[in-house]
């Protein structure tokens, strides 16, 4: 099903499900995103009693834990990162240590992080083996080493010799914890020595006396007990989940049909490795094309504009959007006073940082308490209603405090001055976003520590009580406003200095239309979009 934005995919899949289960069918319906799942659970258990719905991590994790409960459960021989505990499921001190990078090592950091980045190429892929830094994707990891060093390291080694540390069972390997990610990496591997195929990833299990994780477990066997699998945002779907979900069942001749759901251009996550699952079946499995293309959140004018974005910025073949809700109203300005939020409607605020989505949020503080208000009004999406603005304030509290003084600061396992922390920051290597952000913050305004807690404290707790509220365009992903407003980073390279729409990359053509298609009345644009 490729079905562009409100055009009824949570409805179809609703009606799909209770259809199915109706008929005496065991349905089972899967998502990556986290938020999306909360709100369709409640909605399928009204409307299709009896039907699954899970997320993709929580069906691998229960899969895990049903056969290797000992590696999952705290314990001397957990193997699990508990992610309630925050953080990476191994620290890059770990990572130093497990590859013998010395502490000494001018570039101890962009070893360790870089290494990390190659391995997670591997991790999120449906390959055997680690790539070559010459993989493309890797472009910007050989750039740097090119601009330092005549000789490149071996990454590819060093991600394949941390990862044998990750999925070995020996004791003195315990440390190096697994992620939802790499256990669904370890399933897809084990279904090569079911199928007697270990050639090709021998490397990873030779010489490990105490064994690996994957001779610890049997074949993924979490869609087994189902007739129909529905998936949806199917358009950025990790391969080893399509191979865990989609083809792996097929493969073992599982009597199963699928149902995958998606906007092939709301496909925001390529950056991380995910595939376009839509695309894939299409080209490879017997199908029924269903494509929706009438949309009901918004009326004709942001159809239009969404379809000339779409064919103008892309391929001038796609299909035209059909506009069928209320009729909606495209304003060519985006400033702070666009809208009127303070008496009027409410209005959400899109960026593609984290960093600018923060700024405008003071943009609106500071509008706010110049007109002598106090009542908290503001909502930024991943804050929870300000909770992590606490934790954010701290940070640069803390970073200020370093940068007045010049004094040490430990972070983590990082101890620098503020200084060659900014010089770590800028050269890449870090490994810890929260302090990257900090100190991005920080280097972008000299008040920083007011900027955030003024947003803290003009924070409410949900996005329904606020009069404004901010989001990145992927967070917004699946939901909807009345009103919404586009920062002009979002749009970077849609049009010349004449006005001329330009080609996009696929990643940012999607990053525009899924921000202007969340709109179902307002729509304020910024000048090249415009």
């Amino acid at each position: 099903v490729e079905a562009y934005a409100g055009t009824g995919k949570s409805h179809s899949t609703l009606q799909f499900a209770a259809r199915r289960q109706a008929a005496g069918e065991r349905v089972l319906v899967l998502y990556f995103n986290k938020s999306m799942y909360q709100e369709m659970v409640v909605k399928l258990a009204a409307a299709s009693p009896g039907t699954v719905c899970s997320t993709m991590d929580a069906l691998v994790l229960r899969e895990f834990l049903r056969q290797a409960p000992e590696l999952v459960e705290p314990g001397e021989s957990s193997m699990f990162h508990d992610v309630s505990a925050g953080g990476p499921a191994y620290s890059a001190l770990a990572l130093r240590r497990a590859l013998r990078i010395s502490e000494d090592d001018r570039y101890k950091g962009q070893l360790a992080k870089h290494t990390r980045q190659v391995l997670n190429a591997f991790v999120y892929s449906a390959d055997t083996d680690v790539p070559d830094i010459e993989d493309r994707r890797f472009y910007r990891i050989r750039q740097w080493w090119q601009e330092r060093q005549p000789q490149m390291p071996p990454f590819q080694n060093h991600a394949r010799a941390l990862w044998r540390k990750v999925i070995s069972r020996a004791p003195a390997d315990a440390h190096m914890k697994l992620s939802f990610a790499e256990v669904a990496k370890c399933f897809q591997l084990r279904a090569l020595v079911a199928q007697n195929n270990n050639s090709d990833i021998d490397w990873m299990r030779r010489g490990l006396p105490a064994g690996t994780v994957l001779d610890r477990i049997t074949p993924f066997a979490g869609t087994q007990d189902y007739s129909y699998v529905v998936i949806d945002e199917a358009q950025d779907l990790n391969p080893t989940h399509y191979e865990l979900f989609v083809t792996g069942p097929r493969r073992a001749r599982q009597r199963i049909a699928h149902a995958l759901v998606g906007d092939p251009f709301q496909s925001l996550y390529a950056w991380r490795g995910a595939k376009n699952a839509l695309r894939d079946a299409k080209a490879t499995l017997q199908h029924t094309l269903i494509r929706l293309t009438k949309s009901f959140r918004f009326g004709e004018e942001v159809a239009d504009l969404a379809t000339a974005v779409l064919q103008r910025c892309g391929d001038p073949a796609t299909a035209r959007l059909v506009g069928a809700g209320p009729p909606g109203r495209i304003h060519h300005r985006n400033d702070i006073d666009c809208h009127d939020w303070r008496t009027g409607t409410p209005i959400t605020v899109l960026g593609r940082s984290n960093k600018n989505v923060l700024l405008a949020a003071h943009e609106y503080v500071a509008e706010y308490l110049r007109h002598g208000d106090r009542t908290p009004f503001i909502f930024v999406r991943g804050a929870r209603g300000g909770a992590d603005m606490n934790k954010t304030l701290r940070l640069v509290e803390r970073l200020v405090e370093l940068r007045n003084s010049g004094d040490v600061g430990t972070f983590g396992e990082d101890t620098a001055t503020y200084l060659e922390f900014v010089r770590l920051w800028r050269e890449d290597a870090l490994d810890n976003i929260e302090l990257e952000r900090g100190i991005q913050m920080v280097e972008a305004r000299p008040d920083a520590t007011a900027v955030i807690r003024g947003i803290r404290d003009m924070s409410v707790e949900t996005p329904e009580e606020a009069r404004v509220v901010l989001s990145t365009v992927h967070q917004m992903k699946g939901l909807e406003s009345g009103a919404i407003r586009i920062l002009d980073d979002v749009v970077k390279g849609v049009a010349d200095d004449l006005g001329r729409p330009q080609r996009l990359p696929d990643a940012t053509l999607c990053l525009v239309y899924t921000a202007l298609s969340r709109a179902i009345g307002d729509l304020y644009l910024p000048k090249a979009l415009s």
